[in-house]
């Protein structure tokens, strides 16, 4: 029984990846048995590494753990000096791909957060589906919509829900609907909104036996749906905290800082994170909650994860939307699912509809832009010259092949940019931009 694990490490995101970087696989608490040693490329990748995922066929475990020594090479104009630490406990899982994605910056803020880590060990707690936890039940209907005209209400004036870029996380508990305390303002911690999504699915869904793509998509909706409410109602902000949500399961969703990334999920949230559920009649996404549940019903009155999947594997023909209605049917709440318009930190929306040789049209333009910035100012030898042009000719194809190649490992049909591909580009587009000074010659994809 073996799993593969997948390794990127970058120093702000992948866009900033960081080659030369050596890592030790090693066994779970015991740094002096080395198992693989590995380097990443150019990309700041080491790809396709085969672990055993049992430590024995009587483990009950459906995971076996390792660590990881990173020892990251000093990088000019930013770190003169070898940088090193240590994930414990990362899990790989028969027959699945475990994804370790790392950012240096934010690794060296975890490093000095107490309480959190070991000096440089970073420890990787237990999946939700080995040890579920269940969070309280919270009222869906009983969350107003802001009010802008509310001058108590100190929120962002947005009057639709949009998919932000970042979320503020405070990693330990608060209380949403009582008056602030006092909490450590060290302990907030910015992460990628849809690295969010990843690793929090992994968490709380992705170990189930057998999870259909439909179930998987359902419960990416609840997770997204859950995490787009707070960001909407801005609850915790309301109250005077400077964060978003938190990761305690007491009354938000489980998110590991550090944590690693189910490789099929990764794909999953790329295609489907503009979508939400929402109750009729209703601005906000859906407060969704769930439990691991393999009956019924949740004490929080949520969906409960493992029974929609085993409802999926016996009606394979259920879509997630249907998986969905059956749940809220039997709450009696009407909900319908929403394609969020604006994803935010775009240059320019996806145009509506698949991207392919043979096409000639602005949105090619903005396409190929995104192209030939990633080229030029971080790939230069591996993606092959792409002039802006309006037309998707053969070398528009093979450089989009090769950055789904690297980036969306899972994708079937490469070559051809489909929204989850857009956005991607997109938004690594953008990450380009803020890494370098302001430049006219970045900002052609807004003109398209």
């Amino acid at each position: 029984m073996s799993g593969l694990l997948n390794i990127n490490i970058n120093d702000q995101n992948h866009t900033d990846s960081i080659k030369g970087v050596k890592v030790l696989i090693t066994e779970h608490n015991n740094r002096d048995k080395v198992i693989r040693t590995v380097t990443t490329d150019n990309f700041g990748q080491a790809n396709n590494i085969e672990l055993s995922s049992s430590e024995n066929r009587y483990s009950g475990s459906p995971y076996k753990k390792y660590d990881l020594v990173i020892q990251v090479p000093p990088i000019p104009g930013r770190y003169d000096y070898q940088q090193e630490y240590i994930k414990s406990g990362v899990q790989i899982w028969d027959g699945k791909v475990t994804v370790n994605q790392d950012e240096l910056v934010q690794i060296n803020q975890l490093k000095n957060i107490t309480g959190e880590s070991r000096g440089d060990v970073i420890e990787i707690p237990e999946n939700s589906i080995v040890r579920p936890e269940e969070s309280n039940y919270q009222d869906p209907l009983g969350i107003p919509d802001p009010d802008p005209y509310n001058p108590n209400w100190i929120w962002s004036f947005e009057t639709e829900p949009f998919i932000p870029t970042e979320v503020s996380i405070y990693l330990g508990y608060a209380n949403p609907y009582a008056t602030a305390q006092r909490i450590d303002a060290n302990k907030i911690l910015k992460e990628s909104y849809k690295k969010y999504l990843k690793i929090v699915s992994s968490q709380e869904f992705g170990g189930i036996p057998k999870l259909s793509e439909q179930a998987a998509i359902a419960n990416i909706l609840l997770i997204n749906s859950f995490a787009l409410n707070r960001v909407y109602t801005e609850i915790y902000r309301n109250k005077g905290y400077d964060f978003t949500i938190t990761n305690s399961t007491s009354f938000d969703q489980h998110y590991p800082p550090g944590g690693t990334i189910f490789q099929n999920l990764e794909g999953l949230v790329d295609e489907h994170f503009r979508k939400y559920i929402k109750i009729q009649g209703k601005k906000q996404p859906l407060l969704a909650q769930y439990c691991a549940g393999s009956g019924g019903s949740c004490s929080n009155k949520g969906v409960p994860q493992i029974a929609m999947n085993k409802l999926s594997l016996s009606n394979p023909n259920l879509s997630y939307e249907e998986l969905l209605l059956h749940y809220y049917d039997l709450q009696r709440i009407e909900i319908e699912i929403v394609t969020a318009e604006i994803v935010e930190g775009n240059p320019k929306s996806y145009p509506g509809y698949p991207l392919q040789i043979g096409m000639k049209e602005d949105s090619i333009k903005t396409l190929q832009e995104f192209l030939r910035l990633i080229r030029e100012e971080k790939y230069t030898i591996e993606f092959p010259t792409v002039e802006v042009t309006g037309e998707f000719d053969e070398k528009t194809r093979e450089a989009v092949i090769v950055y789904q190649n690297k980036f969306e490992k899972n994708k079937k049909n490469k070559g051809i940019v489909d929204e989850a591909t857009w956005y991607k580009l997109s938004l690594d587009y953008m990450n380009i931009t803020k890494m370098n000074e302001p430049n006219s010659r970045f900002m052609k994809a807004f003109m398209y």
